[in-house]
């Protein structure tokens, strides 16, 4: 995803050569995606990180019903492409 350098923001996982820990990473943004976070682990994942926003793109083949489940997600734009979600704490 190019994001990184459209936006002028840093993502929690981008390419893999440029992400540091991006083994440990993928692990913890699939259970995200999955749904397979708790919401209290969920939110917990997000602030630690600093994660304002969540992308979910053809990159990342998840049903988007697995991040609406997450109350403090809110879906702020949508295509047949890209959902966004804005982190509301």
């Amino acid at each position: 995803m190019i994001v990184p350098c459209i936006v002028d923001r840093n993502v929690y996982l981008g390419r893999m050569f440029f992400t540091p820990q991006y083994e440990e990473k993928i692990g913890i943004s699939e259970g995200f995606y999955q749904g397979g976070m708790s919401p209290d682990q969920a939110r917990q994942f997000l602030i630690e990180n600093d994660i304002g926003y969540v992308l979910l793109s053809p990159s990342e083949p998840y049903p988007t019903r697995n991040l609406e489940q997450y109350p403090f997600l809110k879906k702020i734009y949508t295509n047949n492409a890209l959902t966004i979600f804005r982190f509301q704490e």
